[in-house]
């Protein structure tokens, strides 16, 4: 992730980012004019669901709404019950 200020240069109009890079470190990085994509680690889906909620916000309002897709900053595990993955997915929808 130390590479996202030079990945900014290479032309891309978005950048996936995992669970370890901080929205304030990746907008820093790159910048505003590249959208970025993730970064919710896959593992807090096997959190309580309020905490699944409570987390994804924080995800959220750390990225804002420009230039951001919400998404896992990896793939999902597949032991993560669909109702955590729901609500993750709920957060996420009713933030707009």
């Amino acid at each position: 992730w130390f590479a996202l200020d030079q990945l900014s240069k290479i032309g891309a109009q978005g950048l996936g980012i995992d669970w370890a890079v901080t929205p304030d470190f990746a907008r820093n990085a790159v910048g505003n004019d590249i959208t970025l994509q993730g970064n919710f680690d896959p593992a807090k889906l096997l959190a309580p669901i309020a905490e699944i909620e409570k987390e994804t916000k924080v995800m959220l309002n750390g990225f804002g709404r420009q230039r951001y897709i919400a998404n896992l900053g990896h793939g999902i595990l597949p032991n993560v019950p669909v109702a955590h993955a729901q609500a993750f997915i709920d957060t996420v929808k009713s933030y707009l």
